[in-house]
């Protein structure tokens, strides 16, 4: 797409987890571009002291922006088992000084994670989408399947464990997900997948295509969408 323009997505690790400084060298550079006309930052909750969130709230005025928070969980007991090092207090308190500054918010969750029911998987969907009498802070969501691969402390220390037994198991949960999700929240991602070479479990979750028609097929077989449910 010769004519297209682009939102430069820094991604991978805490993307906030330095001197104002040296994030004001990372992301200015790249908004100079002429084909940039937006950005993305993933970063943790608990990485963003005060004067970070200035200067977000300065590049927010700038260009199209969204900070993303890998959340992951609302239930702590899972974040603890899992050393995440954060809890839902300290997201919280995130989306709180972030959405102050009219900054917008992307959550991450996990579909999977041991120890978590179905109930509990709804439950920090619906927490962070908000309920029906208190209107949703954060602008988009990202559900990713969780995924067990080769040298992580998961496969260390469960080395069995398989988040969804069949394709068909991950789409109807999702589904019932999707029906949660208030409309006006944009859902960004709903899978996630791992190297083929360094994947364990669950040994389809690469199959991007496959998995998307299928969500399509069912919603279609189920005649439901986004927020049907509310």
């Amino acid at each position: 797409w010769p004519q297209a323009k682009y939102i430069a997505y820094f991604q991978s690790h805490t993307n906030t987890y330095a001197p104002v400084s040296e994030l004001r060298s990372k992301f200015e550079p790249v908004l100079e571009r002429p084909d940039i006309i937006g950005i993305a930052i993933a970063t943790r909750p608990d990485c963003l002291p005060d004067d970070v969130i200035d200067y977000l709230a300065e590049l927010n005025e700038k260009t199209f922006m969204w900070v993303e928070l890998g959340l992951q969980t609302i239930h702590d007991e899972t974040a603890l088992a899992m050393n995440l090092c954060h809890d839902l207090a300290d997201y919280d308190y995130a989306v709180e000084k972030l959405t102050a500054r009219g900054i917008r918010v992307v959550t991450h969750l996990i579909l999977g994670l041991p120890g978590e029911s179905r109930r509990m998987m709804e439950e920090s969907v619906r927490y962070v989408c908000g309920s029906s009498n208190d209107e949703s802070k954060i602008f988009g969501l990202k559900l990713h399947m969780l995924n067990v691969v080769k040298g992580s402390g998961l496969c260390r220390q469960m080395p069995d464990y398989v988040p969804f037994d069949s394709i068909e198991e991950y789409v109807d949960l999702l589904i019932d997900m999707i029906e949660i999700i208030p409309s006006e929240i944009t859902l960004h991602r709903i899978s996630g997948d791992a190297p083929r070479s360094t994947l364990i479990a669950p040994e389809w979750s690469y199959k991007k295509r496959t998995i998307l028609n299928m969500i399509h097929n069912q919603m279609r077989l189920r005649n439901t969408w986004q927020g049907k449910s509310l």
